[in-house]
C-alpha cells in the first residue's frame, strides 16, 4: 500500500528524474500512537510480529527506492518492550530496529515504535529548503487514497492486461526479509543469504 502513497510516489519520481540522486541507504521511521486498549494488545500478540505486521510496508519501499533487483545479504534486528512487556514471550518488541544489508552494497534501516506520543501521521521530505512535514491526524484519512490507487492498479492489470503495479517477486522478497528480521529479533542471531537470495543455514 505504501508504494501508492502520493508522498512516496513524488519522492520516487524525483529519484527517477535525477533530482535527488542515487539512493544507497534507505531509512524508515514508523512511529505508531501508543494504544493501551486490551484488544490492541491481543492483536499485537497474534499479528505475527512487528516486522511482519508493520515494517513489511517499509521493507517493500526499500525495494522500490533502492531497486527491485536488490538481494538480501544479511538481516539483523534488536528490540525492547517499553509498554507491552509480555510481547517478549512471543519474541516480539514494541520498539524494534532492523537492518537489511543487500548484496549490491546498499543498506536499509527500519525503526518501528508502537509507543509514540504522536497523534498524527506524516511523511517528511528533506531537501535544500529544509524539512517539509505533511501531517494528517487520522490513519484512515492519511492512507485511504493510497488504498484506492492500489486497488485501481491491480484491477487494471487483471482486467485490462496492464503491467502489475507491484512486481510479485518484490512482494515475496519483502516477506522473506520481514520473516528474517523477525527471526533475528527473536533469536538474537543474524540471518544470512547467499547471492541468489537463499537462506544460509548453519
Amino acid at each position: 500500500m505504501s508504494r501508492f502513497d502520493y508522498s512516496y510516489r513524488e519522492a520516487y519520481q524525483k529519484i527517477q528524474a535525477g533530482a535527488i540522486g542515487r539512493p544507497i541507504v534507505f531509512r524508515a521511521n514508523q512511529c505508531q500512537y501508543t494504544d493501551t486498549d486490551p484488544l490492541y494488545y491481543d492483536y499485537l500478540r497474534t499479528c505475527g510480529g512487528s516486522f511482519i505486521d508493520a515494517v513489511i510496508h517499509d521493507i517493500d519501499l526499500s525495494l522500490m527506492f533502492l531497486g527491485e533487483d536488490c538481494t538480501p545479504k544479511a538481516c539483523s534486528a534488536h528490540g525492547i518492550n517499553a509498554v507491552v512487556e509480555d510481547l517478549a514471550k512471543t519474541g516480539d518488541a514494541d520498539n524494534a530496529i532492523g537492518i537489511c544489508e543487500y548484496w549490491d552494497g546498499k543498506i536499509a534501516h527500519f525503526y518501528l515504535s508502537r509507543t509514540s506520543g504522536s497523534s498524527g501521521y506524516d511523511n517528511q521530505m528533506l531537501d535544500a529548503r529544509g524539512i517539509h512535514i505533511d501531517a494528517i491526524p487520522s490513519w484512515y484519512d492519511r492512507y485511504v487514497p493510497a488504498f484506492v490507487s492500489e486497488a485501481v492498479g491491480w484491477v487494471d492489470a487483471i482486467l485490462d492486461g496492464k503491467p502489475m503495479p507491484v512486481p510479485l517477486k518484490s512482494s515475496w522478497k519483502a516477506l522473506v526479509i520481514a520473516e528474517a528480521l523477525q527471526e533475528s529479533l527473536r533469536t538474537g542471531e543474524t540471518v544470512k543469504f547467499d547471492r541468489a537470495g537463499q537462506r544460509i543455514r548453519s
